[in-house]
């Protein structure tokens, strides 16, 4: 790695700082000492850099790992993936990763469902105390619930 593209990636992670905003409160700002900003354009750039300079590879932390195998038809056999941080682990059908839930043939069914199952609560809620709102208001509201 060039003596360049080091001084980015610390300069990158360095002297950061982090607040939690909610309506008219903003907390105090608290340095953060670790990690890569969550979406940040870097953030997989760095990651696959990481891992081509691990000298043993990447360690996976069985505790915070799921294993899932993607296929369009049912899988029966699986004799050629070999994972061994995740022996004993259950294989999981469907599993939520950054609020989206994924399944194991991608259909994205499992996401829907309970996408339409929130909807139904938010709005039978909003149903059953609709006297309590004017109608331009209960329009506005279903329009950002939804």
């Amino acid at each position: 790695m060039g003596t360049n593209a080091l001084k980015l990636t610390q300069n990158y992670r360095s002297e950061r700082q982090q607040c939690v905003a909610l309506s008219n409160y903003k907390s105090d700002f608290l340095s953060i000492s670790k990690g890569v900003l969550q979406g940040s354009i870097l953030g997989p750039v760095l990651f696959n850099i990481y891992v081509a300079l691990c000298k043993h590879k990447l360690f996976l932390n069985a505790k915070k790992s799921k294993f899932m195998l993607f296929s369009r038809s049912a899988i029966t056999h699986f004799n050629s993936v070999n994972i061994t941080t995740l022996t004993g682990s259950n294989i999981e059908s469907e599993y939520k990763y950054l609020g989206i839930w994924l399944d194991d043939k991608l259909t994205f069914k499992p996401h829907i469902n309970k996408l339409v199952s929130k909807c139904r609560q938010k709005l039978g809620y909003l149903y059953r105390n609709k006297s309590c709102f004017p109608v331009y208001a209960r329009k506005r509201i279903v329009e950002a619930t939804l």
